[in-house]
């Protein structure tokens, strides 16, 4: 996650002495510890008088009646029980839409209380996945304030005991948004700071490359493709996009073929599996290799979660979800320089009217 401070505008002013120099912000993810209070010792833990209502996702679900019987006073969620042999773009996004619907059913009706929501997930594996679901947790706390998330990743070797009393613990604590469980250890997702200078600067594009760059026709698409149009020499840039080919379209393909690279367009939904295993060997028939692939396509569909349909849900979903999936089981044979994603900073701060583009995009990062 990176950001700019911007320049003070008194020191940029004319007549000004010295102009401010713009510094970047670099953070990475870490898990920070956090010291586990034991009852009775040191200060007392209040429940608070909410409701609480606990997803269970994935082999959790598994415990979805012994959990009711043995914590009444909660309201449980299970997805992906029927998991299966699902795929993981399939499972994943009708997991997600099963919550969504449940969720936007229980916040539409009045309460007198708060809301705290747990959803459990697997700490490995491919499970690990349903995390995801974070994003959604973050932008429903910016939309109701009186309602709390909380994404808790536990073993799920753990008994049913102590499952529960890790809940129980991290109710008490509605400000730790995302937990995570590994042995007796808790820790809670925290960012980082990087120290600019350390960061290896170095050119990813090589001379005569070729990259295939989806959302290749909007604002990152585009800024990649020139960047690399004028950092390598003679590139092919394979750029693909959902939309018919149009006139402003073709004007900045000819100016990146005037900057020395060869440029195609090519319409594919990259949410479309077979589509893009069609892509990747033609590029490969025609070009002779594909050397690296960034992921820009996206697509938003705002509005508030109780206002939302199941169907912008999908659509905002599969070009993330799906469409990374593919990409990455159509090109996993091949020698690739490097894979890039672009997600956004709603996947981890959450934004007013995108919590389906906050999840599909935390997908991403966790992917």
């Amino acid at each position: 996650f990176s950001s700019r401070q911007l320049p003070d505008p008194k020191s940029t002013a004319p007549g000004a002495d010295t102009p401010a120099q713009s510094e970047m912000l670099l953070l990475k993810p870490y898990w920070r510890e956090m010291e586990v209070e034991v009852e009775g010792a040191g200060r007392s833990r209040k429940t608070p008088d909410a409701e609480h209502i606990v997803i269970l996702c994935g082999a959790f679900a598994c415990r979805l009646s012994e959990m009711e019987l043995e914590f009444p006073s909660a309201s449980f969620i299970p997805i992906g029980l029927d998991q299966g042999m699902a795929t993981a773009e399939k499972w994943f996004e009708d997991g997600a839409l099963q919550v969504f619907g449940t969720l936007q059913t229980i916040l539409s009706s009045e309460s007198n209380k708060p809301r705290i929501i747990q959803a459990v997930v697997p700490n490995d594996g491919e499970q690990r996945l349903y995390a995801a679901l974070s994003g959604m947790l973050q932008t429903i706390k910016l939309e109701y304030p009186a309602v709390a998330g909380q994404l808790i990743e536990m073993d799920e070797q753990l008994d049913n005991a102590d499952i529960l009393q890790q809940l129980k613990l991290d109710v008490c604590e509605p400000k730790d948004s995302w937990i995570r469980y590994t042995g007796r250890r808790r820790e809670w997702a925290d960012w980082q700071e990087i120290d600019p200078s350390t960061v290896l600067e170095q050119r990813f594009w090589r001379d005569h490359g070729v990259y295939l760059i989806t959302g290749g026709m909007g604002g990152i698409g585009l800024v990649f493709a020139q960047e690399i149009a004028t950092q390598a020499k003679h590139p092919t840039l394979v750029l693909v996009g959902r939309s018919p080919m149009d006139g402003l379209m073709g004007q900045s393909l000819e100016v990146l073929r005037e900057q020395g690279a060869r440029v195609d367009y090519l319409q594919v939904d990259v949410a479309d599996g077979e589509a893009v295993e069609n892509l990747v060997d033609s590029i490969k028939q025609v070009y002779g290799a594909i050397h690296g692939v960034i992921h820009g396509a996206g697509l938003i569909r705002d509005s508030l979660f109780l206002a939302k349909t199941e169907e912008e849900w999908r659509e905002v979903m599969k070009p993330k979800v799906a469409g990374t999936i593919h990409l990455d089981r159509s090109t996993q044979q091949e020698a690739l320089d490097f894979f890039i994603l672009f997600s956004s900073g709603t996947a981890v701060l959450g934004n007013m009217g995108q919590s389906d583009y906050a999840t599909a995009n935390a997908f991403m990062d966790l992917y």
